[in-house]
């Protein structure tokens, strides 16, 4: 019986080292990947590009369900759902920077602050869905604000 054992683990240990053998080269491919493969530099229509005009014009209201693109200057307050758990959301734009200020809604305070440059934008949540403000200034004074939740 150990001899026929000793003759199975031999004959495993040969056929693992033939399987072993001298590895075969890989053949290296003959083409460029294709176009749509590789990440391309020129800008695209994204929810990132600087808009021209503000899809809401002047309207704050429209920013309450945290969907809105609206001119502003100078200082304003923004409402927005209950949802967000936001007191007060607040801009200040001058020259090419927005400040935004937000408020948390309730007894514990807190908030939060960023300012925001040329196409840059800041995100914030306080226990509900996220709030991201995107800014660029305009021509005449002002910037448009994209807010997106």
């Amino acid at each position: 019986m150990r001899n026929a054992i000793r003759g199975a683990v031999v004959a495993l240990l040969l056929l693992s080292a033939a399987a072993c053998g001298t590895p075969k080269p890989v053949a290296k491919p003959t083409h460029s990947p294709s176009p749509s493969a590789t990440p391309s530099a020129t800008p695209s229509a994204s929810p990132s590009q600087a808009p021209t005009v503000a899809a809401d014009g002047t309207n704050v209201r429209a920013c309450y369900d945290g969907n809105c693109e609206i001119r502003v200057s100078g200082s304003l307050r923004i409402p927005l759902q209950p949802r967000f758990h936001v007191r007060r959301l607040s801009v200040s734009a001058s020259g090419d920077q927005v400040v935004v200020t937000s408020e948390l809604d309730g007894d514990g305070g807190g908030g939060s602050q960023c300012s925001i440059g040329g196409g840059g934008e800041c995100s914030f949540s306080f226990n509900g869905p996220t709030i991201t403000v995107q800014a660029w200034p305009v021509s005449g004074g002002g910037s448009i604000l994209r807010i997106t939740s």
